[in-house]
């Protein structure tokens, strides 16, 4: 069966205006940083699990994330919103997240960069546009979104004058409540409890909103079947149904851990030896590029989750 995993939509932010309700609060293990906060941390979180620069990157004539690494993290993707209520459309665009002094990060703290991540509003106090996924990135552990501050301040400044969006939205989003979602069925004296909560903290961050079939706001997903998988994700002209992520028969009941971690190593499917279905992003570039010990905290967790029944779900073409 192939396993169909798909990104959730990444690190896009743009501005927007204040008036903010942070009154959630999540439950999920965080990872405990030896050394404290990195860039080379931050690198991994941007690269292999946020993955900003799908967004951020500018992009080249065919709309694309550019390939010239003078590009990444530039910004000028362009995102076409209604908001709610509203009679007409927003122009938004991804801004340029280089340290360039005039056009980028250069003129903010390391607190305004952090607080744009993790609460949703610009160094003025201004919300930003949801497309920036701050609601889902407000649950990153202090230690992971301080490491991304630091790896941002240490790119190259790259001057690439983004354009302003066409309007600003009237209000932040609350960050996600992430409680109601389940946790490892293994007992908390299991010697695998700790990795698999670990892998909790992954799967929620970077697997759980692609992967889950849509349900109430929130969190705008089944929360009964969460990573269970069959939400539609459009690439191009084709449709995909994300695969289910529980060790069910309909999803991975046949996968072992070892099995996860090396497909998302080589971005290939257990048994075909096919491709991963766009848009899932394995492969030393994509979740593959996380670190060995947390591929298995992620695969542990996505193990031990109580079987869902829902699926299977196939790619339409076969995989790549």
């Amino acid at each position: 069966m192939m396993l169909i995993l798909a990104l959730v939509a990444a690190g896009c932010d743009d501005d927007t205006t204040g008036g903010l309700d942070m009154t959630s609060v999540t439950d999920m293990a965080v990872p405990d940083l030896a050394g404290g906060a990195t860039a080379a941390r931050g690198e991994e979180l941007v690269k292999h699990l946020l993955f900003c620069g799908s967004c951020h990157t500018t992009p080249d004539a065919n709309g694309v994330p550019s390939t010239n690494p003078s590009d990444f993290l530039a910004g000028g993707k362009t995102f076409t919103l209604t908001p709610p209520g509203d009679a007409g459309t927003v122009t938004v665009h991804a801004p340029n997240l280089t340290p360039d002094v005039a056009t980028g990060l250069g003129g903010w703290s390391a607190s305004q960069i952090k607080d744009a991540l993790t609460v949703g509003v610009d160094k003025d106090g201004l919300a930003l546009w949801p497309t920036m996924p701050y609601a889902r990135f407000a649950s990153l552990s202090d230690d992971d979104a301080t490491s991304i501050v630091l790896y941002l301040q240490s790119l190259a400044p790259r001057a690439h004058l983004v354009a302003e969006d066409s309007a600003r939205a009237a209000l932040a989003e609350p960050r996600l409540d992430f409680t109601p979602l389940p946790h490892t069925t293994l007992a908390a004296t299991d010697p695998g409890y700790a990795s698999a909560e670990r892998g909790r903290y992954l799967a929620d961050l970077g697997c759980v909103g692609c992967h889950s079939p849509t349900g109430p706001l929130p969190l705008d997903i089944d929360v009964a079947r969460a990573w269970a998988g069959g939400r539609a994700l459009v690439d191009g002209a084709v449709t995909i149904q994300s695969s289910n992520l529980t060790p069910d028969a309909t999803g991975l009941g046949g996968w072992t851990t070892s099995d996860l971690v090396a497909t998302l190593k080589t971005d290939l499917d257990k048994g075909s030896g096919r491709r991963l279905c766009p848009p899932m992003a394995g492969g030393p570039n994509g979740y593959g590029g996380l670190a060995d010990a947390e591929l298995n905290d992620l695969a542990t967790f996505l193990h031990t989750l109580a079987p869902v029944a829902n699926g299977p779900f196939t790619c339409p073409d076969g995989g790549m």
